[in-house]
This record gives C-alpha cells, structure tokens and sequence, in this order.
C-alpha cells in the first residue's frame, strides 16, 4: 500500500494532520516523531508523499527538503508552515512535485494536495500566493527602461508589485533583481507584466501582476518580437 509520512515540529499539529489524512482509505499514514528519522523513512519505495510541518520555511529547512529530494527523487513534498521565506518559494519553484502551502488551511486543502502527491501529479497549478515586502528592480528588456517596485506578494509563478518610480506595462518583457532581506542577496528572475492597475489597494499606487518565466521561455518570448 501506498504511504503518507509526517513530520511536524509541532506534534499537535502532527496528529491532527495525519488525523485528516486518515479519511484517505486508499493510503497508508504513517508518522515521525524525530526529525532525523525523516530521511531513512522516506526512501521506502512504498513512500510516496512527505507533510513536511515547520514554524517557518526558511534556508534550513529549504536545505532539509533538498536533501529529502535526493534521498527519494520521486517523493511528492507538501511543506506546511506558518510563514515561509520569500527566498525559499523561489527556490522551490524550480522543484517538481514541491509545494509549500501556509496555515491557516483551506477546507480538504491538505487532503486534496496529498492524493494528488501520492498519485505522482505534477502540481503546476498550485502556486500559493505569500505576503511579503521585498523591493525589486526591474529592467525592460527591449527598451531598457528600468523600474523599482515593492513585491508585496509573490507564488512560484509570479508577484504582484507596486511601481515605487519608473513605469511597467502589460506585456512588457522584465528581468526581475529581488532584493531578499531574509538572506542579505539578490535573486535574478525572468518575467512578464499580465496585467496593471492605475492604483493598487496597498498604497495607491501603480500596481502590475508578473508571471515568472523560465530563461527558455522568456527569450524565446523576446525573439518572436524581433
């Protein structure tokens, strides 16, 4: 039979995780209660997801889920966490099968993502949106005017920001620099502009939706314009 881990910093949580789960009758659920038993009991081929519970997703945790990873490459992850790093959603967004998700859950949320999991579904469509504030720069590609913005959320597939100076407008092509404070470094991703509002909700001022792009993508993008 097919088997969910679980591992929860907080065993509370833990219980009343793998209590939910037990509603799935096709999986088995099994829990960890030491976080260095994780790795070991992930490589049983019969292991197909991990609920990976932690206060707050950041590097080492990132870390920990690299390495899960690699011990089973397969291996389905759904991070579960109260507040998440902007730097490690990034990084996860270049991971298959990787989702992060913060508590509160939605209703069947945790279930609905780990039957999925579980069946090897690669969860494209799951990109959770995370609050935050981090200043980014951006430069449009073809006329390289440049922009500066605050990210005040972000998801493995885009970001909304508000324009703090500079202009951006719907199917501009951006390289996007992330100031990401949580680690004192840059992040360079590649994007699009989707849509704009001549004032955001936050503040007031202009606002633009941005879908992030794979480097392929976004050149690819540029040269059909050329």
């Amino acid at each position: 039979m097919q088997t969910i881990i679980v591992y929860s910093e907080n065993k509370e949580e833990q219980a009343s995780i793998a209590k939910e789960l037990s509603t799935l009758e096709s999986l088995k659920i099994e829990t960890i209660e030491n976080g260095k038993d994780v790795t070991s009991a992930i490589t049983n081929e019969t292991v197909r997801c991990l609920v990976y519970g932690v206060a707050h997703f950041k590097q080492d945790e990132l870390k920990n889920v690299g390495r899960f990873r690699t011990s089973n490459p397969t291996l389905g992850i759904l991070v579960v966490s109260s507040k998440s790093d902007p730097s490690c959603i990034l990084a996860i967004k270049e991971m298959k099968r990787v989702v992060a998700i913060e508590k509160p859950l939605k209703n069947d949320e945790l279930t609905k993502l780990c039957l999925k999991l579980a069946k090897g579904e690669v969860l494209y469509q799951r990109d959770m949106r995370f609050p935050t504030q981090q200043l980014a720069k951006t430069e449009n590609v073809e006329n390289n005017e440049t922009a500066e913005c605050i990210i005040y959320n972000m998801s493995k597939s885009g970001a909304f920001v508000e324009v703090l100076s500079g202009t951006v407008k719907t199917g501009d092509l951006l390289k996007i620099s992330i100031q990401l404070k949580d680690i004192d470094k840059e992040r360079l991703v590649h994007g699009q502009v989707v849509w704009t509002v001549p004032k955001s909700m936050v503040s007031g001022k202009p606002g633009a939706g941005l879908k992030f792009m794979s480097a392929d993508d976004f050149y690819g993008s540029l040269l059909e314009r050329v």
